[in-house]
């Protein structure tokens, strides 16, 4: 039975106000975010649950190096949800309350802001000049030098809200919708290349390599798309299909360039082979709770957390896993991954580094200073 896309929409934002309740005991409008973090250098961005954003050092145990905003303690920002984009000395940042911030790097200071005008959800993504960002009422292109407006693409139809953090590949910008869509448009002049219609919302960071598309949509399914065939074109578009899953594919995926990693609400890990969409573990990898967050790859293992508070290290050939860590907090934050460590930041207000060949947490701080 397929289900209305207005009676979807109201059961998607029920379920959403049951996340942001989960963890802050308040409604949406008064959640506090899960930002995850970005590693350039040897600083490691992201927003906090408490209005900010920070850089920390992770070769000095995560000692603070600047935040932002800088005043007391009452000012804040709105909430975070997407990774900051770190390109060029800049970090970019785009908050809950429609706000798009533009930092100098080293120090944190604001270069510009730009007001989308409604809510941001995901992150930005930046090339060529140019940060991307989805919002309530569609998508911006923004200008990253000066924070003016480029082009923007509209929101389609009354629930065509764009949740996923876009991605960005030879001047082509890829983003799901809540309009069940997968669009691509030109990054300079947000001009429409293709729709790809799913059977549910899109909220997932889609994944670009080697002309596919990679994305899961709320309709269970996971698709690889030829970006380059037509969107009529079905039989051509969809190189192939996962739907083994039996809840909806929320989060991004990571790929080696054999398998990509795909995580699902109903718990599980799935390794698919990149050129056929099977399976190549002998069974997904069930994480014991609900998987929002990107998983990571750190040389021969691939890292993923779940809403059941706990971190765990799987080999990434065989599935088997090598150890798991207790976090005793929902991980819903992408996860990054640097040589051997793994960084996350968890509902607890904790930004953590676990080394993932060793098997042991080398430092955790606390975002509530």
């Amino acid at each position: 039975m397929t289900i209305p896309r207005k009676v979807f929409v109201l059961l998607l934002l029920a379920f959403v106000l049951a996340l942001a309740s989960g963890c802050t005991g308040r409604n949406l409008t008064a959640a506090t975010g899960w930002s995850g973090a970005t590693l350039s250098g040897d600083l490691l961005y992201l927003g906090t649950m408490e209005g900010r954003v920070l850089a920390l050092e992770v070769a000095s145990l995560g000692s603070e190096r600047w935040r932002f905003p800088k005043g007391d303690k009452d000012e804040r920002l709105e909430p975070v949800y997407g990774p900051p984009a770190v390109t060029d000395g800049r970090v970019y940042v785009g908050t809950y309350g429609g706000k798009v911030y533009a930092l100098d790097a080293a120090s944190g200071n604001k270069v510009w802001e730009f007001d989308t005008g409604g809510q941001i959800v995901g992150g930005p993504a930046v090339a060529d000049g140019l940060v991307a960002i989805g919002y309530a009422d569609g998508l911006y292109v923004i200008d990253a030098q000066d924070g003016g407006r480029r082009c923007r693409f509209p929101a389609q139809g009354k629930i065509g809200k764009v949740w996923s953090t876009p991605a960005i590949a030879q001047g082509v910008v890829y983003f799901g919708s809540l309009d069940y869509n997968v669009y691509a448009v030109n990054l300079a002049d947000c001009q429409e290349r293709w729709r790809f219609p799913t059977k549910g919302a899109v909220a997932a960071t889609p994944l670009v390599h080697q002309g596919v598309v990679y994305v899961g949509s709320f309709d269970r399914t996971f698709y690889a798309l030829d970006d380059t065939a037509l969107a009529e074109d079905r039989e051509r578009k969809v190189l192939w299909t996962f739907q083994g899953a039996k809840n909806w594919f929320w989060s991004g995926v990571v790929t080696d360039g054999e398998l990509v990693f795909v995580p699902s609400m109903d718990w599980r890990l799935y390794a698919l082979r990149i050129r056929d969409g099977t399976l190549a573990w002998g069974s997904a990898f069930d994480a014991g709770g609900p998987i929002l967050s990107t998983p990571t790859i750190a040389g021969s293992r691939v890292t993923v957390a779940s809403d059941a508070g706990r971190v765990h290290v799987l080999d990434r050939r065989s599935g088997a896993e090598e150890w798991s860590y207790k976090v005793d907090a929902k991980v819903r934050a992408p996860l990054v991954a640097a040589g051997d460590r793994v960084y996350l930041s968890a509902l607890d207000h904790s930004v953590r580094a676990v080394n993932v060949e060793r098997g042991r947490q080398e430092w955790q701080v606390s975002t509530k200073q």
